[in-house]
């Protein structure tokens, strides 16, 4: 017998958009009171990708002075700023004397604003944002054994990812590729978003148009046909300022949704005019392909493929895992030939990536009825707490809700006795975010081919003396 049991621990209003939530164990301020630092922001900030946010940070020393001791020189303070994420505490920059430190991975990005000609300001300026500066930061400030601290929650917002349309490769003009970006909830993304998404780790070779009518693309790993204006160097290749009737693939930033994605599929699964039925019938529509990426983008996983609006079928992975993908993370994307061109057939069946406006706990249900495995619906009974009912209808032999009412929590054991299979709801405490996904042995490895945004690699990429805009392709598997 297998068992499998999985507590969840659910607080409907500590569920946040925040990738991380961090809850500072030691006083704001020194125990005795001497040293107050404070950051005067609101909470949290949100600066978009590939902007500039400044990180004000003021502080006061109210130590008395010792007539016996020497006066306490105004650069005297250590000034420590550092980015706390659920994974590690970065140092950013360390000051003292007149002289600053900045670390590595932050050069030529981050400096002082007005330190040193005001001793008291160590206000911070951060240049070219990318997603992962998205975390806590902590201006902490130190002399002797004074020492005091402030924090500030920063998420930066949006991501980039490449668009092809159904014609297939290269086939949009300028004016198609903005209709593209807005068509899936995005605007055409700028240079200065295209970079920030590449020293992320971005990587595409396929030529796209950004917001100030060139042509580019992200390259980590250069090699033949992928090499543009840098030759056998890493960077954003560039062909420059187009003729706006060239034709290209498109490179769109999609910033922030208000609602939520869910999956949703049949024992038969779906054609896509019955994808776009399956939506309706639970107060939704079809997602686009930027609601994906950014429901992908705060961690959702679901390792089966479904119809989106453009009609487009994607899957989001946020889980390392052979038989999704191929082990690789990011929004995967099912072509209908090996070229990675085309769309699957409106005949084709798989399951629907639904978007919805509800707010959270109203007619909510995230489904796989495809693998009989694993059906969630999370209600709101007016009480303000998740009420969640978790059956496996394929085994017959799991039929859970819990509610625990007198805590404010919710508590779900999940047994699987019979059926062999892993179903699984994960709630990661650290940042309160609610992770549903299902894996089942009906997965095939190989299923699709794909693509994901954080290291794609397309079938061909033309150098810079030969502008993109040719049909000729290769096979080139990932």
């Amino acid at each position: 017998m297998i068992r499998r049991i999985v507590l969840l621990s659910v607080c409907l209003h500590a569920i946040s958009a925040l990738d991380y939530i961090y809850e500072d164990p030691s006083s704001m301020g020194s125990e005795n009171g001497l040293m107050s630092v404070i950051i005067p922001l609101e909470e949290p900030q949100l600066p978009l990708l590939g902007a500039t946010l400044v990180l004000p940070c003021l502080f006061e020393d109210h130590t008395a002075p010792d007539p016996g001791a020497p006066t306490i020189a105004p650069l005297a303070y250590r000034i420590k700023w550092s980015l706390v994420t659920k994974e590690n505490v970065t140092t950013i920059l360390v000051a003292l004397r007149g002289k600053v430190q900045v670390s590595e991975r932050y050069l030529g990005r981050v400096h002082l604003v007005e330190y040193p000609l005001t001793s008291t300001d160590a206000s911070m300026k951060i240049s070219e944002l990318r997603s992962s500066d998205s975390g806590v930061y902590r201006c902490e400030v130190q002399h002797g054994i004074e020492n005091s601290h402030d924090i500030i929650h920063v998420q930066v917002q949006g991501m980039v990812f490449h668009y092809r349309a159904i014609m297939g490769r290269y086939a949009l003009t300028f004016k198609k590729a903005k209709a593209a970006c807005i068509q899936n909830s995005a605007v055409v993304a700028s240079a200065e978003q295209l970079q920030a998404a590449y020293d992320d780790g971005f990587h595409q070779c396929d030529a796209g148009w950004l917001s100030d009518h060139t042509v580019r693309y992200p390259i980590r790993d250069p090699r033949v046909n992928c090499l543009g204006d840098k030759d056998k160097m890493p960077g954003v290749r560039t062909y420059g300022v187009r003729d706006l009737d060239e034709t290209y693939d498109v490179y769109c930033y999609a910033k922030e949704m208000t609602g939520r994605v869910f999956y949703t599929a049949s024992a038969e699964k779906f054609t896509y005019s019955e994808a776009v039925e399956a939506c309706s019938n639970q107060v939704a529509q079809l997602a686009t392909t930027g609601q994906l990426y950014l429901a992908w983008q705060g961690g959702m996983d679901v390792c089966h493929a479904g119809w989106l609006v453009d009609r487009s079928v994607r899957y989001p992975i946020s889980i390392r895992r052979p038989q999704c993908g191929g082990g690789l993370l990011g929004v995967r994307t099912v072509y209908r030939h090996t070229n990675q061109t085309g769309y699957p057939l409106p005949e084709s069946r798989y399951g629907a990536f639904c978007y919805t406006e509800a707010p959270v706990g109203v007619g909510f249900g995230i489904t796989d009825e495809g693998s009989g495995m694993l059906n969630v619906g999370i209600i709101d009974d007016g009480s303000g707490m998740l009420n969640v009912g978790i059956i496996d209808e394929g085994s017959g032999m799991l039929n859970v809700g819990i509610t625990d009412e007198g805590s404010g929590m919710l508590n779900v054991g999940i047994t699987d006795e019979g059926s062999g299979m892993l179903n699984v709801g994960i709630i990661d405490e650290g940042s309160g975010m609610l992770n549903v996904g299902a894996v089942t042995e009906s997965e095939a490895v190989g299923e699709v081919e794909t693509e994901q945004p954080t290291f794609t690699e397309s079938p061909t990429g033309l150098p810079l003396s030969q502008p993109p805009n040719v049909t000729e392709v290769a096979i080139d598997l990932i």
